[in-house]
């Protein structure tokens, strides 16, 4: 008789151990999720990219953006910005960051309408970002790029205009391609490709110190390849070309979150055999390799959460009551033994192969359409 009690009391003891390890590792985590919530815990040397991931829809991704943003040009002294936006487009954006011009910001603004980046919050972001960057000294000051595909021909276009000195002589090769572009033509685009192909040494003179931009502007006009990563890849293709001109400086953008994972996994939008822009960006052949920084949101809301509960594991946040960053690559972090998050992680990662900080947004509203003034 007591031979038959034995097993079934090694089994209950066994069961006993693994719950109480469990129970003590969960309360590990969050002791360290609770301790770790300060930015000045990013060790800002080793990166030079820092990449924050948003969901389009929430207002509170571009009030992140602004404070993360600030802290790093004050702390890393960040002066470089990526937008999930054209190479061309972002070119009418700048111009609007260093002058003030409103027209400019209104018609980059225009261009966004459909999409989700049509909102309030983005074009007050934009507003804050001239006015702070007013204030800067002239070496500090803030410049913005895009980096994707173009999604829309005439911004492109309105892009590349601001790169034409109007007080220069049009040599005759381009007379017709700058008509176009000052006329918004939509044949400006072919015709702007074919004067960079047959007249390049009119393009570099007449462009001057302007024309590697207006060069990797007519490149992203016509991207090469296919398949649901494209966009990510030549986001990459857009920053390599982008950091040989600022090479040693530093870079921030936000991006849709999908673009900011540092390795594969399926997620609730993407599968785990497509590559992301933080994958390529940190990978062997990117110039940044090992020195980038990705930093997720999420949005805890009551009436649901993103990313999905499928995808995201939110219990060990189940006490945070306000807006909390957990730095995830501190010191003796567990975030660096086991993956605590992704449900759709590989089998052996761990949760910092795929990002180093986290953002817990609390009940965010959704964005505001823009209306102009007028």
């Amino acid at each position: 008789m007591k031979k038959s009690i034995k097993i079934p009391t090694i089994v209950i003891l066994v069961f006993i151990v693994i719950l109480t390890s469990i129970f003590y590792k969960s309360i590990g985590v969050k002791k360290y999720i609770k301790e770790n919530n300060s930015f000045d815990l990013i060790n800002v040397n080793n990166y030079d990219v820092f990449l924050s991931g948003e969901n389009h829809t929430f207002a509170k991704s571009d009030k992140f953006k602004q404070e993360i943003f600030t802290y790093l040009n004050k702390k890393a002294g960040v002066k470089n910005i990526i937008e999930e936006a054209g190479v061309c487009s972002v070119y009418l954006l700048n111009e609007y960051i260093q002058s003030g011009n409103e027209e400019y910001l209104k018609s980059y603004m225009s261009k966004l309408k459909g999409t989700m980046a049509y909102t309030r919050e983005k074009y007050e972001f934009y507003k804050w970002l001239y006015k702070y960057n007013s204030e800067l000294d002239e070496d500090l000051k803030i410049n913005v790029y895009g980096v994707d595909v173009e999604h829309d021909s005439l911004a492109a276009i309105n892009g590349i205009e601001v790169l034409i000195d109007k007080n220069k002589p049009v040599p005759k090769s381009l007379v017709e391609s700058i008509t176009l572009v000052k006329n918004k033509d939509i044949r400006a685009i072919k015709s702007l490709k074919l004067a960079y192909e047959e007249n390049k040494k009119d393009c570099e003179e007449y462009f001057g110190d302007k024309f590697i931009y207006f060069e990797n502007g007519i490149e992203n006009l016509y991207p090469s390849g296919g398949g649901q990563d494209m966009r990510d890849k030549i986001m990459m293709r857009n920053f390599s070309a982008l950091y040989s001109l600022k090479k040693g400086e530093k870079f921030f953008g936000q991006f849709g979150s999908e673009h900011i994972y540092q390795d594969y996994m399926n997620t609730d939008y993407v599968s785990e055999d497509e590559v992301r822009f933080g994958i390529l960006l940190n990978g062997k052949s990117s110039p940044v390799k090992n020195r980038v920084y990705s930093l997720l949101c999420v949005y805890e809301n009551k009436e649901g959460n993103y990313p999905g509960n499928n995808f995201f594991d939110y219990s060990l946040f189940k006490n945070i009551k306000e807006d909390t960053f957990v730095e995830l690559c501190g010191k003796n972090s567990p975030f660096y033994k086991k993956e605590y998050l992704f449900k759709g992680a590989k089998e052996d990662n761990v949760t910092c192969d795929y990002i180093q900080g986290l953002y817990i947004l609390k009940d965010s509203t959704k964005t505001h359409t823009y209306y102009p003034d007028n």
